[in-house]
């Protein structure tokens, strides 16, 4: 589930107007919860009526007059307004594009406060950072560093984190392999790029075999990597497998279901125009320029 917010002015006066037209009184639950019983003689009887509220939604379950609800027009606040994001990070794609590309394919705004080189080598910037390290984020004045904290926290807010406690552990158990693979790519990448390269996509099937095997097991590999419905380690997983696209452009051919899975996410229209846009491909993978 998405961060819980408490009912908005917009919606508090909904329900007062939708109970009103009912002829209904009703309580509001810490939960968000509204239980409302039809007290208003009709000639037709009407059932009790169980309304759900959330900072975005409204729904009745068995409802009796669905027209009323119809008939009250709904919130003209975008989706994104309730979110001030600002990624705080060098000019690559590198640690925070994961978390673009969630962003980008929920539909969400987001700004881009690029570090330079020169400002990071200062140290002012550094000292603040609570690892010493980026990126940072911000959603209005709440900070947070580490980037799958951010990823989680992303994930959180936009319902991105399975269905269960089973899922969201499955979902977690498969970022940690992304990361365990990203980790030795940065290595390769910044340590021993030159040496071992080669190696690298060598063993790269062997790394690359656990998540065809995961998808596998999942609908049969035509849908996303845990559950039914896209997650926030699809994301990740997606980041990585592009970036390594990059690096080895046959690295998928052994690996069908892989190869699908990148092609059915990247062609999801959000996400198919951000891959496209100008902006990210103006940034390099990597700070060192080798890719």
């Amino acid at each position: 589930m998405g961060s819980v917010h408490s009912p908005g002015t917009y919606l508090q006066s909904l329900v007062h107007r939708l109970m009103h037209r009912l002829g209904a009184q009703f309580t509001v639950g810490c939960t968000g919860v509204i239980l409302a019983d039809i007290k208003k003689p009709r000639s037709r009887p009407l059932d009790p009526q169980v309304f759900f509220l959330s900072s975005r939604w409204l729904c009745i379950r068995r409802a009796s007059r669905p027209d009323i609800l119809r008939s009250i027009p709904g919130p003209e606040t975008p989706r994104s307004s309730m979110h001030d994001y600002t990624f705080i990070y060098f000019g690559v794609r590198g640690r925070v594009e994961a978390a673009r590309i969630l962003l980008a394919d929920q539909g969400q705004d987001w700004k881009e406060d690029v570090v330079t080189f020169d400002l990071w080598t200062q140290g002012d910037l550094k000292k603040k950072c609570v690892f010493g390290q980026l990126p940072g984020f911000k959603d209005g004045d709440f900070e947070l560093y580490q980037s799958n904290a951010i990823l989680r926290y992303l994930a959180r807010n936009h319902d991105l984190y399975g269905k269960d406690n089973h899922e969201a552990s499955y979902i977690d158990m498969v970022a940690d392999g992304v990361e365990d693979l990203r980790m030795k790519y940065a290595k390769m990448i910044y340590q021993n790029y030159e040496d071992g390269k080669a190696p690298y996509i060598e063993n790269l099937p062997k790394d690359l075999r656990p998540f065809e095997c995961l998808l596998s097991k999942n609908h049969d590999g035509k849908g996303f990597i845990v559950g039914s419905k896209i997650s926030y380690t699809d994301y990740a997983l997606l980041d990585i497998l592009l970036t390594h696209l990059v690096l080895a452009p046959d690295c998928l051919k052994d690996f069908p279901l892989l190869h699908a899975y990148v092609e059915r996410l990247s062609a999801r229209p959000n996400l198919k125009a951000f891959l496209e846009s100008d902006a990210r491909k103006a940034r390099p993978i990597n700070g060192n320029g080798k890719q």
